[in-house]
C-alpha cells in the first residue's frame, strides 16, 4: 500500500497541482553493498521505514528482515562480492504482505524467496 502526497496550492484565481511523490522516496533505489555493515545499515533503514509509515504494524516489522540478511550474506558477501540491492523494492514487498495481513514469518519468507529469485537487484 503505497501512501501518496497531493499538495494543492491555491495562487490567485488558479490552483496548482504538483505531483505526488512516494513515502519510499526516502529510501534509494539503489545502495552498493559491499560488506556486512552496509547491509545491515539499509536494512534498518527499510525496516524504520516500514515503522514509520506503518506504526501499528511494528511488532510485525521490528527484525523482519534478519533472514533477508543471512540469505544475503551466505550468498554475496560471503564470497567477497559486490551487489547493487533496492531497498524501495524491499519495502515495496514488505507493504504488500502487511496490506495482506502477513505476520512476521509470512514477510520475512516472502522477503527470502524474493531475494532469492533477483527481486531485489537494481536493475
Amino acid at each position: 500500500m503505497k501512501k501518496r502526497l497531493i499538495l494543492i496550492l491555491g495562487i490567485g484565481c488558479s490552483t496548482l497541482l504538483l505531483p505526488s511523490f512516494s513515502a519510499q522516496a526516502a529510501l534509494p533505489n539503489q545502495t552498493a553493498i559491499s560488506i556486512l555493515q552496509q547491509l545491515e545499515g539499509m536494512l534498518s533503514d527499510v525496516e524504520s521505514e516500514a515503522i514509520r509509515q506503518h506504526p501499528d504494524a511494528k511488532t510485525r516489522l521490528r527484525n523482519v528482515t534478519i533472514s533477508l540478511q543471512g540469505v544475503i550474506e551466505d550468498n554475496i558477501l560471503s564470497a567477497n562480492k559486490q551487489v547493487v540491492m533496492n531497498p524501495q523494492a524491499i519495502l515495496r514487498v514488505i507493504e504488500e504482505e502487511l496490506a495482506k495481513g502477513g505476520d512476521k514469518k509470512i514477510i520475512a519468507k516472502r522477503l527470502v524467496h524474493d531475494q532469492l529469485a533477483g527481486y531485489f537487484y537494481a536493475k
